[in-house]
Protein backbone atom coordinates (compact mmCIF):
# COMPACT_ATOMS: atom_id res chain seq x y z
CA UNK A 1 0.00 0.00 0.00
CA UNK A 2 1.93 3.10 -0.91
CA UNK A 3 0.09 6.23 0.96
CA UNK A 4 1.38 9.09 -1.39
CA UNK A 5 0.74 10.39 -4.27
CA UNK A 6 4.17 10.36 -6.11
CA UNK A 7 7.51 12.09 -5.12
CA UNK A 8 8.23 15.74 -4.66
CA UNK A 9 10.79 17.66 -7.00
CA UNK A 10 14.36 17.91 -4.73
CA UNK A 11 14.20 21.44 -5.16
CA UNK A 12 11.24 22.15 -3.00
CA UNK A 13 12.96 20.45 -0.41
CA UNK A 14 13.65 23.60 2.65
CA UNK A 15 16.87 22.04 4.32
CA UNK A 16 20.19 22.01 2.81
CA UNK A 17 21.92 21.13 6.31
CA UNK A 18 21.35 19.42 9.35
CA UNK A 19 23.18 19.93 12.63
CA UNK A 20 22.22 19.24 16.14
CA UNK A 21 24.06 19.52 19.54
CA UNK A 22 22.89 18.32 22.58
CA UNK A 23 24.52 18.12 26.46
CA UNK A 24 26.38 14.70 26.06
CA UNK A 25 24.47 13.08 29.16
CA UNK A 26 27.50 11.42 30.02
CA UNK A 27 29.14 14.62 31.31
CA UNK A 28 26.09 17.02 31.89
CA UNK A 29 27.25 17.24 35.52
CA UNK A 30 30.25 19.07 34.04
CA UNK A 31 28.39 21.03 31.23
CA UNK A 32 25.17 22.74 31.38
CA UNK A 33 24.92 23.82 27.98
CA UNK A 34 26.96 23.68 24.95
CA UNK A 35 27.97 26.79 22.79
CA UNK A 36 26.89 27.04 18.64
CA UNK A 37 28.83 24.50 17.08
CA UNK A 38 30.85 25.43 13.50
CA UNK A 39 28.60 23.26 11.21
CA UNK A 40 30.80 20.23 10.16
CA UNK A 41 30.91 17.67 6.77
CA UNK A 42 31.73 15.29 9.08
CA UNK A 43 28.86 13.29 10.38
CA UNK A 44 28.72 12.62 14.33
CA UNK A 45 31.49 15.11 14.88
CA UNK A 46 31.89 16.35 18.79
CA UNK A 47 31.50 20.32 18.51
CA UNK A 48 32.68 20.86 22.06
CA UNK A 49 33.61 18.72 25.14
CA UNK A 50 30.38 17.59 26.86
CA UNK A 51 28.54 17.79 23.76
CA UNK A 52 26.97 15.40 20.91
CA UNK A 53 26.67 17.02 17.77
CA UNK A 54 26.01 15.81 14.14
CA UNK A 55 25.89 17.25 10.99
CA UNK A 56 24.86 16.46 7.93
CA UNK A 57 25.63 18.50 4.63
CA UNK A 58 26.22 16.44 1.51
CA UNK A 59 23.51 16.97 -0.80
CA UNK A 60 22.14 13.82 -1.95
CA UNK A 61 22.14 12.66 1.86
CA UNK A 62 20.07 15.76 2.35
CA UNK A 63 17.76 15.55 -0.24
CA UNK A 64 17.14 11.65 0.88
CA UNK A 65 16.15 12.79 4.29
CA UNK A 66 13.64 14.79 3.17
CA UNK A 67 12.05 12.69 0.48
CA UNK A 68 9.13 9.59 1.09
CA UNK A 69 10.53 7.25 3.47
CA UNK A 70 12.92 5.74 0.44
CA UNK A 71 14.87 3.86 2.89
CA UNK A 72 13.06 2.76 5.46
CA UNK A 73 15.06 2.93 8.17
CA UNK A 74 16.17 6.87 7.49
CA UNK A 75 19.95 8.25 7.53
CA UNK A 76 22.55 5.68 9.23
CA UNK A 77 24.46 7.96 11.16
CA UNK A 78 21.48 10.13 12.29
CA UNK A 79 19.93 6.85 13.66
CA UNK A 80 23.13 5.88 15.01
CA UNK A 81 23.23 8.68 16.99
CA UNK A 82 19.76 8.80 18.15
CA UNK A 83 20.37 5.42 19.47
CA UNK A 84 23.14 6.88 21.51
CA UNK A 85 21.37 9.47 23.02
CA UNK A 86 18.39 7.22 24.02
CA UNK A 87 20.77 4.49 25.72
CA UNK A 88 23.09 7.84 27.66
CA UNK A 89 19.65 9.54 28.39
CA UNK A 90 17.02 6.52 29.10
CA UNK A 91 19.08 3.48 29.54
CA UNK A 92 16.73 1.16 28.50
CA UNK A 93 16.47 -2.94 29.82
CA UNK A 94 17.15 -4.00 26.60
CA UNK A 95 20.45 -3.34 24.39
CA UNK A 96 19.02 -4.10 20.36
CA UNK A 97 17.04 -0.68 20.47
CA UNK A 98 16.50 0.27 16.66
CA UNK A 99 15.28 3.98 15.53
CA UNK A 100 13.02 4.03 12.40
CA UNK A 101 13.32 7.69 10.78
CA UNK A 102 10.51 8.70 8.43
CA UNK A 103 9.83 12.30 6.56
CA UNK A 104 6.42 12.19 7.42
CA UNK A 105 3.33 10.32 9.40
CA UNK A 106 2.15 9.24 6.35
CA UNK A 107 5.44 7.59 5.38
CA UNK A 108 5.83 6.21 8.93
CA UNK A 109 2.53 4.60 8.89
CA UNK A 110 3.52 3.20 5.10
CA UNK A 111 6.48 1.75 6.48
CA UNK A 112 4.87 0.17 9.92
CA UNK A 113 1.76 -1.11 7.83
CA UNK A 114 4.76 -2.62 5.31
CA UNK A 115 6.46 -4.69 7.96
CA UNK A 116 2.85 -5.84 9.92
CA UNK A 117 0.52 -6.41 7.22
CA UNK A 118 0.37 -8.71 3.86
CA UNK A 119 -1.45 -7.77 1.07
CA UNK A 120 -5.17 -8.65 1.60
CA UNK A 121 -4.92 -8.67 5.24
CA UNK A 122 -7.72 -7.52 7.22
CA UNK A 123 -7.40 -4.27 8.54
CA UNK A 124 -9.68 -2.93 11.74
CA UNK A 125 -9.83 0.96 12.23
CA UNK A 126 -11.99 3.06 14.33
CA UNK A 127 -14.87 5.29 12.29
CA UNK A 128 -12.58 8.53 13.46
CA UNK A 129 -9.05 7.79 12.57
CA UNK A 130 -6.54 9.69 10.55
CA UNK A 131 -7.47 9.99 7.18
CA UNK A 132 -4.52 8.23 5.50
CA UNK A 133 -5.10 5.14 7.21
CA UNK A 134 -8.91 4.96 5.52
CA UNK A 135 -6.48 4.55 2.28
CA UNK A 136 -5.62 0.90 3.16
CA UNK A 137 -9.52 -0.07 4.63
Amino acid sequence: VQMHGGLPSPTVFPLSAISLTCVDPETAAQTATCPESQSSNVAGATAAPGCMTISIEAPEAISAMQQYNLTMKGHPELREWLIRLVYLTQKPARHDLEVMLAPSCNASLDAFLHMLVERGDPVLVEEHTYPAVRIIS
